[in-house]
């Protein structure tokens, strides 16, 4: 009966630590998908295709964030460099470091294939 009462003990701790990390990350991609929305859509698109309403303007066009190249190699210091000191065209956006994280994070899901 004790060793009953202990599995029970354990499950529901560790179900109760799962949930919470999800619901955690679920609240940080939908503030990455907000950051992502006001600062990036704009000329990454709302699809991270690279093809926003103001993308025309730049050459070379904005970052394809659904290529599968762009993953490859230190994505998140890709994003986190471009975030806090611009790249190419792109201006720097002065983001808080868990905004950065929350946006880079949102991205991961939505984008990378």
């Amino acid at each position: 009966m004790k060793r009953i009462l202990l599995y029970a003990v354990v499950a529901t701790f560790l179900l109760t630590t799962f949930l919470c990390w999800k619901i955690a990350i679920a609240g940080e991609s939908l503030q990455g998908k907000e950051i992502y929305a006001n600062n990036c859509q704009m000329c990454h698109g709302a699809n991270g295709t690279g093809d926003g309403p103001a993308a025309s303007s730049f050459n070379p066009p904005p970052r394809d964030f659904t290529d599968s190249a762009f993953w490859k190699s230190n994505p998140e210091t890709k994003i986190k460099n471009a975030v806090e000191n611009g790249f190419g065209n792109m201006p720097s956006v002065g983001l808080e470091p868990d905004q950065t994280k929350a946006v880079i994070n949102y991205m991961e899901n939505a984008f990378k294939k």
